[in-house]
């Protein structure tokens, strides 16, 4: 993966990502017309498109390039949606990443191009727009449970001694653990050891959704129903879900002649959904 730009005083920047034996090999000229590429550094993890983004975005790749020079940065070894992301994730507004891009590189796995197969996107344009939804769909799952969220991170600060900066790490890991598996954090659960680690290295199966209580099934009278916890980034694209985080439910046995005309969720937890799904079938 080879990137490159020029600033409007004719100064440029090359940077190329190389697969490695045991990670990801960096190299850098600051000044490509007059020096070779450098090895700078390798960097552990798997050599994928998301691994580097992350890298860049993560200030550990000097330098950044200004926005201003953004659209005409050039990305060579990728296309698509890969390349996009590259360049939005070296790219720098003011001195800051888009917090737009940052919520998208939080996402796991192969999510991003899923998302982006469902709404048709291919370009920066849809990072950008799928991030707005991913920071405005957790941002209301967060507020329906602000209380909440409080009461727990105070019961775990009371636990020990800790100052503010500590606070903000509870807070950060209640809240992963709310958007993440669609509940609070058990009281056995921690920052290093809850059932949403898992979820943040591979797609996971039917088997350990069920495991993890983020997909339950039952009956409403003669209907298979199946109820489960949507993060935002799998309710967008989708025309038959709410706008962000919560609990769904659907039928997946319906009869042909049964129709559903309403939206299934957001529910703040499954008994919500269960309980909304239980006018099924009433009228027969």
């Amino acid at each position: 993966m080879l990137l490159s730009a020029r600033n409007a005083s004719g100064g440029s920047v090359m940077l190329s990502f190389t697969r490695a034996r045991n990670g990801i090999d960096f190299w850098r000229s600051l000044c490509p017309e007059r020096s070779m590429l450098q090895h700078v550094a390798t960097f552990p993890g798997e050599f994928t498109p998301g691994a580097v983004a992350r890298l860049l975005a993560s200030g550990t790749i000097r330098p950044a390039i200004d926005g201003t020079i953004a659209d005409d940065a050039e990305v060579d070894g990728l296309d698509g949606i890969d390349a996009a992301l590259l360049r939005l994730a070296w790219t720098r507004t003011e001195g800051h990443l888009d917090p737009r891009v940052a919520a998208v590189l939080r996402l796991p796995g192969a999510k991003l191009v899923q998302a982006a197969d469902r709404k048709g996107w291919d370009d920066g344009d849809g990072i950008l727009q799928l991030g707005a939804y991913l920071l405005n769909g957790e941002a209301t799952w967060l507020a329906l449970w602000r209380s909440e969220v409080d009461a727990e991170v105070g019961r775990r600060a009371s636990l020990t001694d800790t100052g503010e900066v500590m606070r903000r790490a509870l807070r950060a890991f209640v809240e992963e653990c709310l958007l993440t598996l669609g509940r609070l954090p058990r009281v056995d659960e921690t920052g290093e050891c809850w059932d949403g680690t898992v979820l943040r290295t591979r797609e996971p199966g039917a088997r350990t959704l069920r495991r993890l209580g983020l997909h339950r099934t039952g009956r409403v009278r003669r209907f298979h129903v199946r109820v489960r916890f949507r993060p935002a980034v799998d309710c967008c694209g989708y025309s038959d879900f709410g706008s962000g985080p919560g609990w769904y439910w659907d039928v997946t046995n319906p009869d042909p002649a049964w129709t559903n005309d309403c939206i299934m969720g957001p529910h703040k937890t499954p008994e919500e959904a269960w309980s909304d799904a239980s006018y099924l079938g009433q009228d027969e």
